[in-house]
């Protein structure tokens, strides 16, 4: 049996990750958005740290252990150089 997307469920899961990731004391981040849409959760916005980034991935994954995650979060700080453009892609589990 395949499981049939449900937009309502989506939209009730983006907005408790969202509020996960501003209220759990390892990312306290109110400006990331997050979008889930076809098993997979989208993380967009703007850190100041890899290590706040990296949480924000540890937050979405423990409330969406079956979806995919593409982490699209930038950070800024102003000493690091661009690795690249491309997002992060993890499954979550």
């Amino acid at each position: 049996m395949t499981h049939e997307p449900n937009p309502g469920e989506d939209v009730y899961l983006a907005k408790a990750i969202e509020e996960a990731i501003g209220g759990d004391e390892r990312t306290a981040e109110l400006g990331v958005h997050v979008d889930v849409r076809g098993g997979r959760v989208f993380l967009h916005g703007m850190v100041a740290t890899q290590q706040r980034k990296d949480a924000i991935s540890s937050v979405a994954a423990e409330h969406a252990p079956n979806h995919q995650l593409v982490n699209d979060v930038s950070v800024n700080d102003p000493g690091a150089t661009a690795t690249g453009t491309q997002p992060a892609e993890e499954t979550l589990r």
